[in-house]
């Protein structure tokens, strides 16, 4: 019947004090904190079992850090894969720096393990599990595939791929980086077909919910125009059947998900505001990657006691390739059974973009950051033989898979033209404004400033001052040379009964030609895109016939 004492370390003595501050709460206070007592924890949740998956540490705050935006520039992709083909594309969907700006010591977020400069050994022992080799699947077809549809070799090469893969024990993902146009969408969909089918993923195939359902994250842009849903009733029976309920889960459809019961945002509130059961109601939930930012507590939520997915999907991972971004964490708490990245361009600046994705796919496949950086980044003429090596480059168990479409499709030879524009006298007058603007600057900032308006100059005179929406088309046309010369090559296309396809870089520019297309074309839902792959590489039709940049 003596005293006994307990030495508890610092962390343990803060949740002890944490713990006596609402030993004596009543009434509503009371019942809130036993129904969520994480707020209190603010900080220190680690050290309190947590509904989320086993890369989350705790609940608190985190300096992220912003996104830049991509450049045009070659990246070192062909080098690394050595198929030659450019690695070029902007950042698409629109995160920029400001997801950081909005960032506050009051907003809370799911803390991680960021991986930077160690990596927890539990990581390195299931990725290393996850190298064993495994004798390869034979390709099992899709009993949803349409009869009259058949897969090309290397598409069907692509599923046996994530066939075999997904049987690996320990196998968190796979990154999917084939050329863009080789048909990542339909390759993607035949495995998720037989997912359903075969009963891979139980809590997926149940006879009827709740499902632990496929999530499959996309840009805006590719949810607008149902890039995914069209490519299910265009390749699968019955419209695409086999999929069950698709849920779009963005937008107003999204803000219709909300408890009833939300407080507040769940930055704030540091809890998933989002309906999960009924949200479980559906086998496919397509969102894009702002909803899964905004929403990570809802989305990395583990449902009783199992985390929410199946199946995650990223389609242009590349969103996602800057380390310790606010969308990079958000994807990183997921713990889907199996994870899918799917980019043609895994590498846009530097290297380090496809560690983050290989780290959010298979957490300590490639160390650390420093590590990888140490090891890849700062050796001089590395041929990358390792780091093929460690991906299990090119064998049926890979991590990456990735085809040129040189390699698997027989195209037509491609041409490149450039199209001379003369400007007009009041665009030079613009043009030399801007000259005599850089020459007297001297500040960076200012010069980049102006370096940012000498392009939008060349998109549209009218981009200088505004987004050109006061303007008749009549006037946007009277006003631009290059726009002038661009509806002269499409009547051309159009005339010879082909397609193209106009990328474009400013969003305002995208809607400018949009509204000009309808009116010289008639309305026939024109899309425009901004640069990069995303257009190419969901439509096929477009590689064949001639295309016009902007």
């Amino acid at each position: 019947m003596g005293r006994l004492r307990i030495v508890l370390n610092d962390k343990q003595q803060q949740v002890l004090r944490r713990m006596k501050t609402v030993q004596r709460v009543l009434g509503e206070t009371k019942q809130r904190l036993k129904e969520d007592p994480r707020p209190v924890f603010d900080g220190i949740v680690g050290d309190v079992d947590l509904p989320y998956g086993e890369r989350v540490t705790g609940i608190g705050t985190f300096e992220f850090v912003p996104v830049p935006k991509g450049n045009t520039d070659e990246g070192p992709m062909s080098g690394l894969f050595g198929d030659g083909s450019s690695g070029h594309t902007g950042e698409t969907g629109g995160t920029t720096a400001k997801e950081h700006d909005e960032e506050s010591s009051t907003k809370k977020t799911l803390l991680i393990e960021t991986h930077d400069q160690f990596v927890r050994q539990d990581f390195l022992r299931t990725s290393e599990l996850a190298r064993r080799g495994v004798a390869a699947q034979s390709f099992e077809r899709p009993a949803a595939l349409r009869n009259d549809f058949h897969l090309k070799h290397h598409q069907k090469q692509g599923v046996q791929w994530l066939q075999t893969c997904t049987r690996i024990e320990d196998r968190r993902g796979v990154l999917l980086a084939d050329d863009m146009g080789v048909g990542k969408t339909l390759q993607i969909l035949s495995f998720l077909a037989w997912c359903i089918e075969s009963g891979r993923f139980p809590d997926l195939s149940r006879s009827k919910p709740p499902f632990r359902p496929i999530l499959i994250v996309a840009p805006l842009i590719l949810l607008e125009t149902e890039t995914w849903e069209k490519e299910m009733k265009k390749f699968f029976a019955d419209q695409g059947a086999v999929f069950g309920n698709v849920l779009p889960l963005y937008g107003p459809e999204l803000q219709g998900y909300r408890r009833k019961d939300a407080e507040g945002r769940e930055n704030i509130v540091a809890k998933p505001i989002l309906n999960l059961e009924r949200i479980q109601r559906n086998q496919v939930v397509i969102t894009n990657y702002e909803a899964v930012r905004d929403y990570e507590f809802s989305f990395a939520y583990c449902q009783n006691g199992k985390p929410l997915w199946s199946v995650v999907v990223t389609d242009e991972a590349h969103e996602f390739k800057t380390p310790n971004s606010k969308i990079s964490h958000a994807m990183k708490a997921l713990q889907p059974d199996f994870r899918i990245a799917c980019t043609g361009t895994p590498v846009e600046n530097r290297l380090l973009d496809m560690w983050n994705i290989m780290d959010t796919v298979q957490p300590g496949l490639l160390g650390s950051a420093k590590q990888f950086s140490q090891a890849y980044e700062q050796q001089e003429n590395n041929t990358f033989a390792s780091l093929k090596a460690r991906l299990l480059y090119q064998q049926s168990n890979a991590f990456l898979l990735r085809r040129s479409k040189a390699e698997v499709l027989e195209l037509p030879q491609k041409h490149e033209h450039k199209v001379i524009c003369l400007m007009s006298e009041t665009e030079i007058a613009k043009h030399m404004s801007l000259v005599d603007g850089l020459s007297g600057t001297k500040a960076t900032k200012g010069k980049l400033d102006l370096l940012h308006r000498f392009a939008r100059l060349y998109q549209h005179p009218k981009l200088l001052d505004g987004d050109g929406d006061d303007c008749s088309v009549s006037e946007l046309k009277t006003q631009s040379s290059k726009l002038r010369e661009v509806l002269s090559l499409l009547c051309k296309i159009q005339l010879a009964g082909e397609k193209a396809i106009v990328f474009a870089r400013h969003k305002d520019m995208q809607r400018l030609l949009a509204r000009v297309f309808s009116s010289e074309f008639g309305n026939r839902n024109p899309v425009v895109s901004n640069v990069g792959e995303t257009h190419f590489q969901q439509r096929g039709d477009f590689e064949r016939g001639p295309s016009s940049g902007t």
